[in-house]
């Protein structure tokens, strides 16, 4: 099911401040960066050389959505303090940033978020498929993630507003056409189940993985911008993952799929 953004939205912004605990005097750094793409945004939509594209789930009544999302992992191991991702016709509800170490159940890492309106570096917003040009907001959530070497880490963009059913629509693009750094990418797209609390896999060209098997959202694969900062840990060593509670399940039903 496709279900366009229409370009009547209110962004919403909400400050925070990014707190560096103790005295460590180790520079933040950007640790993953897969940001929004360069080259090849917003050709009309279906285009084989489009690279943009942005991905939400839509339940029924009474369940909830799918929250969408990918994962990441760093080279070196560090404490994690700004996972930075994209959503697209921003603001239309509040939002919170859901994670966990792949395999691991998934909670709540952030509700604190700074919200910024960007655009592509072409200066345009996200073109839809009906045409529209919907806003972009850039969202900053602060955490405090300590991971390991090549420990790979779920993130999930969350709708918070009681009784909704519609994700938001978070950013992503085909790595091979993004013209920019895209760390980690491996084609395949995650979503995360609150109802069952399970993560499912899918590949958005092929179908493949456990989303809706079988189903090709686009014709090529892709995964979700994102960029993580944070302060590589001196030694190197092994840390401890610090994690809220996360949802509760509730009764499973198909989901559908919407792309802006």
């Amino acid at each position: 099911m496709k279900h366009p953004f229409k370009n009547t939205l209110t962004p919403l912004v909400a400050g925070i401040s990014i707190v560096l605990g103790g005295s460590s005097t180790y520079a933040q750094t950007l640790l993953v960066d897969r940001g929004l793409p360069t080259d090849n945004v917003n050709l009309p939509d279906p285009n084989p050389d489009r690279s943009n594209v942005a991905w939400a789930d839509n339940e029924p009544a009474g369940t909830l959505p799918f929250a969408p999302g990918d994962s990441f992992s760093l080279n070196t191991a560090a404490t994690v303090t700004d996972i930075r991702v994209w959503e697209v016709g921003g603001g239309q509800s509040p939002v919170t940033l859901l994670g966990g170490i792949s395999g691991s159940p998934i909670g709540v890492i952030s509700t604190g978020v700074t919200a910024t309106p960007v655009t592509y570096a072409n200066g345009q917003g996200y073109l839809s498929q009906i045409g529209t040009s919907l806003p972009i907001l850039q969202l900053d959530f602060t955490v405090a993630l300590s991971l390991t070497a090549g420990q790979t880490f779920d993130f999930f963009l969350a709708n918070t507003l009681p009784g909704s059913t519609q994700s938001p629509f978070i950013a992503a693009s085909n790595a091979a056409l993004s013209g920019s750094p895209q760390d980690g990418s491996d084609g395949t797209f995650l979503f995360y189940d609150p109802n069952t609390g399970t993560v499912d896999t899918w590949d958005t060209g092929t179908g493949d993985g456990t989303y809706d098997p079988g189903f090709a959202g686009w014709d090529k694969n892709s995964d979700a911008n994102v960029q993580v900062f944070g302060v590589s840990a001196p030694d190197g060593g092994s840390t401890m993952l610090l994690l809220s509670s996360g949802f509760t399940g509730l009764a499973f039903l198909r989901r559908r799929l919407n792309r802006a």
